[in-house]
């Protein structure tokens, strides 16, 4: 473990690394591990699938500080995780090249290689895909950099027959003069084209092809003038109850034969099994019988009371004891214990984390794993809570040793307290509807059918204005489910499922059906799922609402909500604002939960900074070192930024800019939720995203401080004259009006609307504080449908104003928001 193929940088006086580039494909827990550090920062890219006993691997580095990319290829295809960890990747100036090893760590505790390299190269740039495809056709011993003409093309499918959902990428290989076996997904040049997309999709470059339903079809691949044709079919696989226990008088399996016994303190009583949480007590599973890894995808579905959950005790484990070759569901542990998990922990596993502890609670908690389709999916109470796509680890990797019910296998680990009505194993995995279907009916029923589709429904809703990623509110009705809501969240993927708006200027449809939001106004939306269609007329607009006001003219009292502030330490209020000296223990104590149901948040706040201190923070909601939204005022040396950052274990990131803030006044709004994280100053857009995954539901909610760090860092040396929250996004014009106001003035919900008449247009205006509103005309009073103008107000001196040509006929006028 942690012997290094290379290693090039430089040594401590210790024996240990002081600066390094390295390459480890062994490092501990069975991942590989890419490695940067230099003289101003450190950065890894890596992932769980170490190749320690494999032959002829071919590896590839790649280092690109200008890109800011660090990521390893095994043959052709990226196996480092997406992203690099630690930060940005720094400049190779920062590397101190002294000692250049093969074979060898820089640090001189570790082992040495055991191997042979049949050839070592070293590029300067960023290797182009074409030219890593030719070396990878070519191999060792042989550097081609031309081709030659095209002789022939071969296609095969890795997977075939496919499962519904599944995603697989084509084998495409070109036979040149100079090289054969060439991969012309990686190549260039190659496209591809479905026989019937009804049954499945390509992707016209990359040949990714995804199942869409059962049946049978061709993808034809091209590249130049040649081509070949393949023939696929995907098949649909339902789940199978296999393993079903429902603790009426023991663990007896009602289903299978795997049998389950009672240990230490384990009781029976009201139909659910007791876990009192004392050492040695949980429900031993015969893991041969169940036998995980004959399955191409899993189902675990419980309903669990939780008790006091302990960190890193388990709802069930099956693997290898001391925690090897395992699969496991943690209520508590992940996030300093503000988080639960499910995790493979097996060659090229996936772990899934979201926030909060499930502990003192009741739940029906559902686990999918699917290798087939990449689904690692976690429902709680029958609703999707988080899916990825990436989890292609097959369950064959899991050992059928133990398989415990309120146990680690990890022995330093605690027991689980508390009581399961129902516990059950399926051989494939349940569907979104199916598992909604068995909430529904409870654990007293295993039918989980929902019947045949008979209707959709697009609902009438409002969408919050200049958003980036909202799911749409469409509802399935089935024979025996009804409005089960088919997208809840940003990380469904409903297979089949198409959304169109009638007008993009309003609202445009983005990958996966994902909305993005634009100026207020109303469009029609049509889904078509499976054949059944719908459509809806709805609204977007501007849903920002003030929900608490700090205005420190006296104390700090929230004049809107009842979240009044305490001052902590050396703070006080002087001169109508919050004065936070830097010194240690000095902020603002709010009251928790403050962002909780939001799914979009607006922080603004009237800042005079003084001296700047790295990693201050301006303010933090979340959790005790987890699940974190805040705004550092000084990040990063030696170059520093401020940053509007989210510490979340899905969708985590941020937005930065230079320089820091420090020794000035600034009017500062940060907006975070339904795909948009973005910083103004002074009412102008300084930077931000429109497509962050993020969730506010992420944001933890036992923390909320003004001035100050859930970790050792310095606390704020400022003064803050106003801070608002808002429940939802303000728009760019609010966010202008609220500078152009000011921190004495609040945004108002109604204006006069003024019109005039100058050269053939017409002239409408109203007050600067009654931001956000749109125009509607029509040509009556009483009657026809008002229309949204599409031009977007302009603030000239002290109002909004919109300008329209005279048509010449009567037009009347209103504001709407």
């Amino acid at each position: 473990v942690w012997t290094r193929v290379f290693a090039f940088g430089d040594q401590n006086g210790g024996g240990g690394q002081h600066t390094g580039l390295d390459y480890c494909h062994y490092a501990g827990g069975n991942w590989q591990n890419l490695n940067l550090s230099t003289t101003s920062g450190g950065v890894y890219a890596n992932n769980p699938g170490g190749i320690n006993g494999q032959t002829n691997v071919h590896v590839t580095i790649v280092v690109d500080p200008l890109g800011n990319r660090m990521f390893y290829y095994n043959g052709t295809a990226v196996a480092s995780n997406p992203g690099v960890n630690g930060g940005s990747v720094p400049a190779l100036s920062g590397l101190i090249d002294s000692t250049c090893l093969i074979g060898k760590s820089l640090y001189d505790v570790d082992a040495l290689l055991e191997g042979a390299i049949s050839e070592f190269r070293i590029y300067q740039g960023v290797i182009s895909p074409s030219t890593l495809a030719l070396n990878d056709a070519a191999g060792p011993d042989n550097y081609v950099t031309t081709p030659g003409a095209l002789q022939a093309v071969h296609l095969s499918s890795p997977a075939n027959p496919l499962v519904v959902n599944q995603n697989s990428q084509e084998n495409f290989l070109g036979d040149f003069a100079n090289v054969t076996g060439v991969n012309l997904n990686l190549y260039g040049g190659a496209s591809y084209v479905s026989g019937n997309t009804n049954i499945l999709t390509v992707n016209s470059t990359n040949g990714t092809v995804h199942a869409v339903a059962s049946g049978t079809t061709t993808v034809i691949a091209s590249y130049g003038a040649m081509s070949a044709t393949n023939s696929l079919t995907v098949v649909t696989i339902p789940a199978v109850l296999t393993h079903r226990y429902s603790f009426n008088a023991d663990a007896s399996d009602s289903v299978g034969s795997a049998n389950g016994t009672l240990m230490g303190a384990a009781t029976i009583a009201g139909g659910k099994v007791v876990l009192d949480g004392s050492g040695g007590t949980y429900i031993d599973l015969p893991g041969n019988i169940i036998n995980i890894q004959t399955n191409k995808a899993v189902t675990l579905e419980a309903w669990v009371d939780f008790g006091s959950t302990p960190n890193w005790c388990r709802l069930f484990n099956f693997g290898n004891d001391g925690g090897s070759s395992e699969i496991y569901l943690a209520p508590n542990g992940p996030g300093n214990g503000n988080q639960h998990r499910i995790s493979e922990n097996i060659s090229g596993g996936r772990n899934t984390d979201w926030r909060g502890a499930w502990a003192n609670l009741s739940a029906h908690i559902t686990v999918v794993i699917d290798p087939p389709t990449g689904t690692m999916s976690l429902y709680r109470d029958g609703v999707l809570e988080y899916a990825r796509y990436d989890a292609i680890a097959p369950l064959s990797l899991i050992s059928t040793n133990l398989a415990v019910i309120g146990r680690s296998l990890v022995g330093v680990d605690p027991y689980m307290p508390g009581s399961i009505d129902e516990f059950r194993i399926y051989s494939g995995a349940l569907t979104p509807a199916e598992i909604a279907l068995a909430h529904q009916n409870g654990p007293n029923s295993i039918n989980h059918d929902p019947g045949a589709l008979v209707s959709i429904q697009v609902a009438p809703t409002v969408y919050p204005a200049f958003s980036g990623v909202v799911p749409p509110v469409v509802l399935a009705n089935y024979a025996n489910l009804t409005n089960f809501h088919l997208q809840p969240n940003n990380s469904a993927v409903i297979n089949g499922l198409t959304v169109t708006s009638s007008d993009p200027s309003i609202i445009k449809v983005g990958a996966n059906n994902m909305l993005q939001t634009f100026r207020p106004g109303t469009v029609t939306l049509t889904a078509n799922y499976l054949g059944k269609v719908s459509s809806a007329t709805v609204t977007v607009e501007n849903t920002g609402t003030l929900t608490h006001r700090y205005s420190f003219t006296s104390d700090a009292n929230d004049s809107v909500g009842t979240a009044n502030g305490a001052l902590q330490g050396a703070a006080t209020i002087s001169g109508g604002s919050l004065v936070l000296d830097g010194s240690d223990g000095t902020y603002l104590d709010l009251s928790p939960g403050l962002i909780e149901g939001y799914d979009a948040v607006t922080v603004d706040s009237w800042v005079t900074f003084n001296a700047g201190a790295q990693w201050a923070r301006l303010w933090f909601f979340g959790d005790s070192q987890a699940n974190e939204l805040y705004l550092a005022p000084q990040f990063g040396l030696p170059n520093p930024t401020h940053s509007l950052i989210t510490g979340f274990p899905i969708g985590g990131g941020g937005v930065n800019s230079s320089p820091s803030w420090q020794n000035q006044t600034l009017h500062i709004t940060s907006v975070y939720g339904n795909g948009v994280m973005a910083v103004y100053t002074n009412g102008v857009l300084e930077s931000g995203t429109s497509s962050s995954i993020g969730l506010v539901s992420e944001v933890g909610n036992s923390l909320c401080w003004i001035g100050r760090s859930p970790y050792a860092d310095p606390y704020m040396n400022c003064s803050v004259d106003e801070f608002r929250i808002y429940r939802g996004q303000l728009s760019p014009e609010e966010i202008l009006a609220t500078q152009v106001v000011g921190a004495n003035q609040l945004l108002t919900t109604s204006a006069a609307l003024n019109a005039t008449s100058a050269s053939g247009n017409t002239v409408l205006k109203w007050p600067v504080a009654a931001a956000g509103f749109s125009v509607q005309a029509r040509p009556a009073v009483g009657s026809g449908n008002w229309t949204t103008l599409t031009n977007a107000p302009t603030l000239v001196g002290g109002n909004w104003q919109v300008t329209v040509p005279a048509s010449g006929a009567a037009q009347f006028y209103r504001l709407w928001k």
